[in-house]
């Protein structure tokens, strides 16, 4: 068994703010890595990885060479910066109404929106929650159009997400937040891990979570049609 990190750092790797899920876009071949955050007196700064201490984490994307993921250079840059919002000084470059911080799950959907789940701390104390975002489809400030999907329950993390192949339910998991023991809650308000979302019968769909479904694409349905990279002008920079 090779230990990893280790490895890394002996060939010289780029130290990361701890990586955590990666995701693929089918179409383009376009990697996406979350990193959740680096608070430790150690890091050093590197262009990948911008801020020190790093409290809010970002989003790296890459395209590999001639589009072959065993190739050994590849192209990237800096998709999304988490934070308090770009008013706030602390380098974030997401806007301040969709201010989110410590990115964890990721999964690029059929249609190339980045789905992204935070577990961690937020922006004002806020829950952790899910955004979409348009890789291809810059706001008026020029970054990456961004939408928080809904925000999770008190003290537990929002994780892993996938939708049916036609795309009209969604299902996602929370498990019971961190440090809460069943034993010492009510029963009637008793956390546990949970899974949401839509399942069919042969009455046709049962609804796990009416809310969840009912919403998923209205709140996506305003983010741009799919565009190319090239012809959003938007390719990753050069390592």
């Amino acid at each position: 068994m090779v230990k990893t990190r280790l490895a890394a750092k002996a060939l010289g790797a780029t130290p990361m703010d701890r990586p955590e899920w990666t995701s693929v876009d089918a179409d383009t071949g376009l990697v996406y890595l979350t990193l959740t955050n680096n608070t430790s007196s150690a890091k050093v700064e590197h262009p990948a990885n911008p801020r020190k201490p790093n409290t809010w984490g970002h989003i790296v994307r890459w395209e590999e060479a001639r589009g072959d993921h065993t190739a050994t250079t590849f192209k990237w840059d800096l998709f999304l910066i988490a934070g308090q919002g770009r008013s706030s000084g602390d380098g974030s470059t997401i806007s301040d109404a969709d201010a989110f911080g410590s990115p964890d799950g990721l999964w690029v959907d059929p249609d190339g929106r980045v789905w992204i789940q935070t577990d961690g701390v937020q922006p004002k104390g806020a829950n952790d929650q899910m955004l979409a975002a348009n890789p291809y489809v810059d706001d008026a400030d020029g970054v990456p159009e961004l939408r928080r999907f809904f925000t999770g329950i008190p003290g537990g993390e929002v994780t892993g997400v996938v939708t049916t192949p036609d795309q009209r339910t969604m299902c996602r998991q929370h498990p019971a937040p961190w440090g809460v023991r069943p034993e010492h809650v009510a029963p009637e308000r008793r956390p546990r891990h949970a899974a949401i979302g839509d399942r069919g019968d042969h009455q046709g769909r049962r609804r796990c979570d009416r809310h969840l479904t009912r919403e998923v694409r209205q709140r996506t349905a305003g983010l741009g049609a799919r565009v190319s990279p090239a012809a959003a002008g938007r390719p990753p920079a050069t390592a």
